[in-house]
This record gives structure tokens, C-alpha cells and sequence, in this order.
């Protein structure tokens, strides 16, 4: 092993024994690389003061067509928004406005990022959303990936918030923090061999897994067998905790790559639709 291996390995150790493994979890990009209106979208920015003090950025893409409801959207844990919200923006088609922040330390958004500041940043964000922008529409949340995670736990235990939901889409979400940290130390020779010790610094307090059977409202779990990021046994885990308004489909596609077929398009919308009109489903 060289010097510059050895450098790079050991602020790998530093940092994880330093943040519980936070960098495994948070890898935020300040700059934007694109926008909305690149893409002709019609756009605003939005700016959230969150519970600790911090400012927070987001956008809200509006479609070309009567709104038929809002999906508050949750990204991945790399990079930021701009980089993000083309995952979503085949939504607008369908009638939906879209609303995506970014979480502390991201893009626009000050701070820095950490678990308690993002659960804070979507039960804030998403509340603003419900006072102030969901024009008496149904409103839907849907988390990519860690965003998926993080939204998993923030709503489990936001019982009042949570019943301003018509339903919960959670696509390539992890059960467990320290399993996929675990997992993805795993992938790195050089802290492949202190995979578990390093990943048992990271919290079990916020585990998907054991929040998610607080959620009563209807919830589409979409996860890939192909996926590299979170391998697909986390879905499974998560499946086996929720008792009720549960539907579970399997993707082919790549980690978060729901946008990437009609099939998969169409049951979203049609869980969006049966979620605003569950009697008539």
C-alpha cells in the first residue's frame, strides 16, 4: 500500500469513528448542474427555513395542464436536485406538480448534512408543502434511495402530518443503516476487512424497518433485483414489517430506475389514482 493509499485510507477510518459513517450516507454536491428551465419546465425556487435555523432550497415544477394532485419528492443521497428531479418529471405529464428540496448541505441548501437534520428538513418541507401548495389536491410523497429511507422514519413518527398524505411511494429504500453501510464497505478493498467494526458506528435508531409498520396510510414499495446500491433483500425486510396497503413491485431496471419503462410509469399513476379514490378501486 502507498503513502497516498494509506493517507486516504486512514481519513476514511477517521471519519467514519469521527461521524457515525454519516459520509457513507450524506455525499452532497453544492453546485447546480442544471435547472428546470433548461428543460423548458416551468418552475419557482423555494426557500424553507428549517426547525434548527437553516435555510433550505427547493423547486416546485408545475405541468401544462390542471393539477390533479402534488408529489413531494425526496432524492437519492448524492449530488443534489438538479441532478435528481429528472426522475420525477415525467409526473408533470400526468397532472402533478412536483416539489423537491434539497436537505441540508445540498445544492442551494445551507448547513451540513446529518440523519436528525434531514428527518427534520422533510417533516419541515413537507409541511409547508401541505399550508401552502397543495391547493386542496391530494398529496403523495416519494423517496428515492436514501431520501426513501430518511422518509420512511420522518412520517413513521409524524402521525398528524402523515394524515395529510394520500400515499407513500418508497423506491430502492435500505432497512437498516448499518446493514448498508456494512454492504457498501464491503465494495472497497481497502475497508473491506473493517466492514463490520466501522459499520457499527452507524445509528439503528432511525432503521427503516423498525418505523415503517407506523405508517397506516397506502405505501408502493418499488425495488430493483438488479439494483447494485441496495441490494434487493432490503425490500424484502421491509415488505415483511408493513401488515396492510402494501403493493410490492419488482423493477429490472438499475438502482432507482422506475422512470425508465411505461410498465413502471403506469403503476405508479395507478396507485397514485386508487390512493386518491380508494373506494372506487
Amino acid at each position: 500500500m502507498n503513502l497516498k493509499s494509506i493517507i486516504r485510507f486512514s481519513f476514511i477510518l477517521l471519519a467514519c469513528l469521527l461521524s457515525g459513517c454519516t459520509h457513507l450516507f450524506f455525499q452532497p454536491q453544492k453546485e447546480l448542474i442544471t435547472d428546470p428551465g433548461q428543460f423548458r419546465i416551468d418552475y419557482q425556487d423555494l426557500h424553507v427555513q428549517s426547525t434548527d435555523n437553516v435555510q433550505l432550497h427547493g423547486w416546485l415544477l408545475s405541468p401544462q395542464k390542471e393539477i390533479v394532485g402534488t408529489i413531494i419528492f425526496y432524492h437519492g443521497n448524492a449530488e443534489n436536485i438538479s441532478t435528481h428531479f429528472r426522475n420525477v418529471v415525467w409526473l408533470l405529464n400526468e397532472g402533478y406538480q412536483v416539489v423537491a428540496f434539497d436537505y441540508q448541505g445540498y445544492g442551494h441548501s445551507e448547513g451540513v448534512p446529518y440523519v436528525e437534520g434531514a428527518l427534520n428538513d422533510i417533516l419541515t418541507t413537507s409541511q409547508f408543502v401541505v399550508n401552502n401548495l397543495a391547493k386542496d389536491k391530494p398529496i403523495f410523497v416519494f423517496g428515492q434511495s436514501l431520501g426513501a429511507a430518511l422518509s420512511i422514519t420522518a412520517f413513521a413518527n409524524a402521525p398528524e402530518l402523515s394524515q395529510r398524505i394520500k400515499g407513500f411511494i418508497f423506491e430502492a429504500s435500505f432497512a437498516s443503516y448499518q446493514q448498508i453501510a456494512q454492504e457498501q464497505l464491503a465494495k472497497f478493498w481497502l475497508t473491506w476487512p473493517l466492514q463490520y467494526p466501522l459499520s457499527w458506528f452507524a445509528s439503528s435508531d432511525y432503521d427503516p424497518e423498525k418505523h415503517i409498520a407506523n405508517i397506516k396510510q397506502p405505501i408502493l414499495l418499488l425495488h430493483s433485483q438488479n439494483d447494485q446500491v441496495t441490494p434487493f433483500h432490503h425490500a424484502i425486510q421491509l415488505q415483511r414489517k408493513v401488515a396492510h396497503q402494501l403493493e410490492f413491485m419488482t423493477l429490472i431496471e438499475p438502482h432507482i430506475g422506475s422512470s425508465h419503462s411505461t410498465c413502471y410509469r403506469q403503476t405508479i399513476i395507478s396507485f397514485l389514482e386508487e390512493s386518491t379514490n380508494p373506494n372506487q378501486s
